[in-house]
């Protein structure tokens, strides 16, 4: 009978085992050093991260999450220095769990990195913000908003707000309407004399009467008489027959004073009037018989209407009486002629007669 046989296990020498034994060491330090190296990565982008939101954390109520993850760090860096991997491990996934709940509790919220958020107002004309802001669709129709008010100083007379504005009153700026009666419209030339609005009244001296045909010679509003006017052609002065020259100049030692005034068209330099041709026609004659003599021609006017107006219109009125004598055969260089309008009246102005007599032509004699 043979004998039962025997399981052989291999036999290894010793320095077979001790090859082997030094292999598992250094495949177990690799794998150590290639964890550690690993957790000691991750450890350092949690501690970045912890860095960063440390702060946010504390102003946004996520002070548990950040004290964990940050006490986590800390017994993970005292694992891996004790060569406690698997602990290591435990803490890492703890500490990264609770920066993720802090990352998503603060991020994308400015205030919780002290970043100032401005929120917007609410819109006006709301219950959460009653302020009028009258270029606001909100505020359309808002009582504030409406013409003439603090909120909208457009002016508008033909709303109820605007009435008592000083720009709506007759005359005012912003309206046409016109009251002759109203204080307002006491400067306004639509009411004056022969104005738009106050036709009926006349007032000859008037710069705006004076085209007006109520203010022509021989007219109720104007009896002076031009007897060249066809309104005076059966006025008694014009139909007079003269029999004898009447003398019509006076020479004195500065001056030929004439007995007759000299006319024009209204407010025109054109002579009229057969009188005053015969005054001219008299002066003439004096020139002619004295020929030493020089003459300063002067023009005035009365106070009505502009002062710049006047002042030209004088100067050409003495310089069409010039203009004459010299047609009529006198020297220019012998004649001067200036107006002064209304600058040296010879009489009030405040009536129509003293206003006649400030309109008038002077010669001055200059050399003898």
């Amino acid at each position: 009978m043979e004998a039962p046989m025997s399981a052989t296990r291999p036999r290894f020498s010793p320095l077979q085992v001790l090859a082997t034994l030094v292999a598992l060491g250094l495949l177990a330090h690799l794998a150590a050093c290639t964890s550690g190296s690993q957790l000691r990565q991750e450890r350092r982008e949690i501690a970045s991260e912890v860095e960063r939101l440390h702060e946010a954390a504390l102003r946004c109520d996520a002070e548990r999450e950040i004290a964990l993850a940050e006490s986590h760090l800390d017994f993970l860096g005292y694992a891996m220095q004790r060569g406690l991997y698997s602990a290591a491990l435990r803490h890492l996934e703890i500490s990264r769990t609770n920066i993720q709940a802090v990352a998503n509790i603060v991020d994308g919220r400015d205030e919780c990195f002290g970043i100032e958020v401005v929120q917007p107002a609410p819109d006006p004309c709301t219950p959460e913000n009653l302020e009028v802001d009258c270029s606001h669709p909100n505020c359309a129709g808002h009582p504030e908003c409406g013409p003439c008010t603090a909120h909208n100083p457009e002016i508008d007379c033909n709303h109820p707000n605007c009435q008592d504005r000083e720009e709506c009153l007759p005359c005012g700026s912003h309206t046409d309407l016109v009251d002759c009666d109203h204080p307002n419209c006491a400067q306004d030339d639509r009411c004056a004399p022969c104005g738009s609005h106050n036709p009926d009244e006349v007032d000859c001296d008037h710069p705006f009467c004076l085209d007006d045909p109520r203010c022509e010679p021989c007219t109720e509003h104007n009896p002076e008489v031009d007897c060249d006017h066809p309104n005076c052609a059966d006025h008694d002065e014009c139909t007079l027959v003269v029999e004898e020259e009447p003398m019509l100049v006076v020479v004195t030692q500065d001056r030929i004073e004439i007995n007759e005034a000299i006319n024009f068209e209204l407010n025109r330099a054109t002579i009229t009037g057969s009188g005053s041709f015969a005054v001219l026609n008299d002066i003439v004659r004096v020139l002619e018989r004295n020929p030493s003599i020089h003459l300063r021609i002067e023009g005035h006017t009365d106070s009505t209407g502009r002062r710049a107006h006047n002042m030209q219109l004088s100067n050409d009125r003495a310089n069409s009486v010039r203009t004459y004598l010299i047609q009529q055969g006198i020297s220019a260089a012998r004649l001067t002629s200036v107006g002064f309008g209304p600058d040296r009246p010879v009489a009030t102005n405040d009536t129509r007669e003293g206003r006649a007599l400030n309109r008038r032509v002077e010669f001055h004699i200059t050399q003898r």
